[in-house]
């Protein structure tokens, strides 16, 4: 019979590490870490109006359109954004009727296309919230 010692102890050992580290993790959380003016209502109203442009493929107008509705509702909460553009292959179904710069290779176009990066400055700079959103705007 076989005998599951060294297992045993590599799952014990495995378990206590993520014990030791989720608690050292624990610890890093501020009490007041709640966000502070966030709302559901709110964040699904924004989801909504996002929704009202339509289909948004790269290279398509809604895409576009609503990369500048983002870009301005960024800016109107005192965040400052940047746009980062690049270039990617993508598939032809992937891509908007309505091309605006891409080139056709076999069955994928290669498109400009754009990331949006917002930064908002801590009002405490000595002990600066931490967050990251990183999300697609396209469909």
């Amino acid at each position: 019979m076989r005998s599951y010692s060294v297992e045993l102890i590599l799952v014990a050992m495995l378990v206590a590490a993520v014990g030791f580290f989720g608690y050292l993790g624990y610890g890093l959380i501020r009490a007041d870490a709640a966000v502070e003016g966030y709302s559901g209502e709110s964040a699904l109203a924004y989801a909504a109006r996002q929704m009202e442009f339509g289909p948004r493929p790269i290279t398509s107008d809604a895409n576009a359109e609503l990369e500048t509705w983002l870009i301005g509702e960024l800016q109107a909460a005192d965040w400052r954004a940047a746009v980062q553009p690049y270039v990617a292959q993508v598939p032809v179904s992937a891509v908007g009727s309505d091309v605006l710069s891409a080139t056709v290779s076999a069955d994928f176009y290669t498109v400009e296309a754009e990331n949006i990066i917002a930064v908002k400055s801590p009002t405490d700079v000595e002990d600066p919230p931490v967050g990251l959103l990183v999300t697609h705007f396209d469909s």
